[in-house]
């Protein structure tokens, strides 16, 4: 028969090691890199929702009709948030090589251009807008990765977990933000018509995260604690 045991009395440091729990998973290069993440949750998944609509808008501008452009749009939103299925992969697999930080700035520097750029594209040609539609869906979600690894390099493994909770509330929490933000300065970019035509506004808001990345990304490789991501290479 099974007979539960009493758990095991903590030792005064177990004790104060949980107790000194938060501090240690709210520390300054943790916040740094989980800021940085935030930023680029911030404009990832405002880029997804939005980049259907926008695409009809498009295609609408470009001289499609409204079935017709619901149908292209549709499509073509499709192939650019799929052209970011491998860019995780391969971005993890680079920031092994050139380091956690590096490649993640690469990756805020090339989505935060794209999303400067891209609302604006939209109203003419539909070629421009699928071809930096194309880089824009790899280079937003590229960088996922590279945050959890930094965060998992730098962090002692009994608060691992914690601290990558952590990280993951913070991040998914800002997704709920953006893109409200972002629909927010579409109404008011556009007075309020049914029509919506400027989208260039709305998609700068969006570089926001980027910029606030880089930022924190540069604070972070001065840290100390930065030596031990992807085996000091930062």
């Amino acid at each position: 028969m099974f007979v539960p045991r009493d758990p095991p009395e903590l030792s005064v440091a177990d004790v104060e090691t949980r107790e000194g729990l938060e501090k240690r998973v709210l520390n300054t290069p943790s916040l740094l890199v989980t800021g940085a993440y935030m930023g680029h949750m911030w404009e990832l998944y405002a880029f997804w929702g939005w980049v259907g609509p926008a695409m009809v808008a498009a295609a609408t501008a470009a001289g499609s009709g409204s079935a017709e452009a619901a149908r292209l749009g549709s499509q073509m939103a499709s192939l650019l948030i799929m052209m970011g299925a491998p860019a995780p992969w391969i971005v993890g697999t680079l920031s092994d090589r050139i380091g956690r930080s590096t490649a993640a700035c690469l990756c805020l520097l090339a989505s935060g251009l794209a999303s400067l750029l891209f609302g604006w594209l939209i109203g003419g040609s539909m070629l421009p807008v699928i071809l930096l539609g194309l880089w824009y869906g790899f280079w937003a979600v590229a960088d996922t990765a590279t945050y959890k690894a930094g965060l998992t390099d730098m962090v002692n493994t009994r608060i691992r977990g914690t601290s990558l909770g952590f990280q993951s509330a913070l991040g998914f929490g800002i997704t709920i933000i953006s893109p409200q933000i972002f629909g927010a300065v579409l109404d008011a970019t556009n007075n309020g018509n049914q029509s919506i035509t400027v989208w260039g506004p709305a998609f700068a808001v969006l570089a926001a995260g980027p910029i606030i990345g880089l930022i924190l990304l540069a604070v972070l490789r001065r840290h100390p604690k930065a030596i031990l991501m992807a085996g000091g290479k930062k």
